[in-house]
């Protein structure tokens, strides 16, 4: 754990400057809010900023700060930018490690897990996004569901940096116009999004299928082709979407489209097995690979180094050894 510093401006608002002429622990509470949905999360508030500047004046009270603004002759529409100097705890947390051209799961739920989906606006934004996301990347996107409150993808990165660049510019993207056009404050997303490799040749379906029955196991639906914000429509139906790029493995299915169709529907009407529901969920949840231990030794071996779920706590220290002379 360390502590780090991060220079932040922003122009404060209405509801900021009547929070300021409040309870000082309400205001504070509200500056710390927004301090953390500009630094993104790994931020963790431990304490009121070192500093506020505001005109050359060095204040260490957000209370004090905040009431000079307000009785200041600033009008609500020209407020004066305010530098805030934040410090607050990262705490460790493993580096992401995505092979090119394997396969991820990928889930980013709403902060709090409030939701992040409000109208059909605001899901066919959310698209938009992931279609020049993917494009301008370097990301195949294979199945996809958005949920009122979280989004699974299947993706395939074509470069190592792929998937993390595509999540972090959509997500902002998608987090500030939902900010303006809702009035809301703070982050949007619970943190970084997570994901697990996939291997091909025991879950690759497996996820496609979690992904889009995500509403019939959460009886928003009965039928997946009810749920209108998902792939299956196109993997299982044939329905035209740009979105996608189909995997390998599902082209597989058969010769024509109709023949992937109608194979990919025989798989989806066989029974799920809830051990491979609570695999993937495991997996994804603690990143860590999704496939047998070949699999999961065969990566390990790529990416040079352990990618298997870390025990908690401290490493055990060694037994001394004492060499007999």
């Amino acid at each position: 754990m360390g502590h780090s510093y991060h220079d932040i401006v922003f122009t404060p608002t209405v509801a900021d400057l009547q929070s300021a002429m409040g309870a000082a622990g309400q205001s504070n509470h509200r500056l710390s809010e927004r301090i953390i949905g500009i630094i993104g999360d790994g931020g963790n508030i431990t304490s009121p900023p070192a500093y506020i500047d505001y005109r050359g004046r060095r204040e260490y009270n957000f209370t004090t700060c905040l009431h000079l603004i307000s009785t200041s002759t600033h009008s609500p529409g020209s407020m004066p930018r305010v530098s805030i100097t934040a410090a607050y705890t990262t705490m460790p947390r493993r580096a992401r490690m995505y092979q090119p051209g394997l396969p991820y799961h990928v889930f980013q739920r709403g902060n709090n897990r409030s939701a992040c989906f409000f109208d059909t606006d605001d899901r066919q934004y959310y698209l938009s996004l992931l279609a020049q996301t993917s494009h301008l990347y370097g990301v195949d996107l294979h199945a996809y569901v958005l949920m009122t409150n979280h989004v699974h993808l299947l993706l395939t990165p074509l470069y190592k940096d792929s998937i993390s660049r595509m999540t972090r510019v959509a997500g902002s993207r998608y987090a500030q116009r939902l900010n303006k056009k809702y009035g809301r404050t703070g982050t949007l997303w619970e943190g970084r999004h997570k994901s697990c490799p996939v291997d091909t040749e025991t879950y690759l379906l497996k996820c496609y299928i979690y992904i889009e029955l995500n509403p019939v196991r959460a009886s928003m639906v009965s039928n997946p082709n009810e749920y209108l914000w998902s792939s299956y429509a196109a993997n299982a139906l044939g329905a035209p979407n740009n979105l996608l790029s189909p995997h390998t493995v599902y082209r597989c299915l058969g010769r024509s489209e109709e023949e992937r169709c109608h194979a990919y529907r025989n798989i989806v009407r066989q029974a799920f097995d809830d051990r491979d529901v609570q695999a993937i969920r495991t997996a994804t949840h603690y990143c860590y690979p999704l496939g047998s231990d070949t699999f999961c030794k065969r990566l390990e071996a790529e990416l040079g180094t352990s990618i298997g779920q870390p025990g908690r706590g401290r490493p055990r220290k060694r037994a001394a050894t004492v060499s007999k002379k």
